[in-house]
């Protein structure tokens, strides 16, 4: 639903992690972050992609599964 994000594992099929559902909001400190990496302006981004910077899409939280749980670093670490 909406921008619900699943990891799993390319081998068996089971996911790597609890899905992180649409509304979820762990991504904040990092949009505020991509953010100040454009210089402050969020409006940038914006410009460019059609797009707000938010924690609703899916690639920030894909980031931050990366980031922050074990299982899919070790899993994007070894291809797998």
């Amino acid at each position: 639903q909406r921008e619900t994000t699943v990891v799993w594992d390319r081998h068996t099929g089971h996911p790597l992690a609890p899905a992180m559902l649409w509304f979820d909001d762990r991504t904040k400190p990092l949009c505020n972050t991509i953010v100040e990496e454009l210089g402050g302006d969020p409006q940038i981004f914006q410009k460019e992609t059609g797009l707000r910077i938010n924690p609703y899409f899916s690639a920030f939280k894909l980031r931050w599964l990366i980031e922050n749980d074990s299982k899919v670093k070790e899993a994007v670490d070894n291809d797998s």
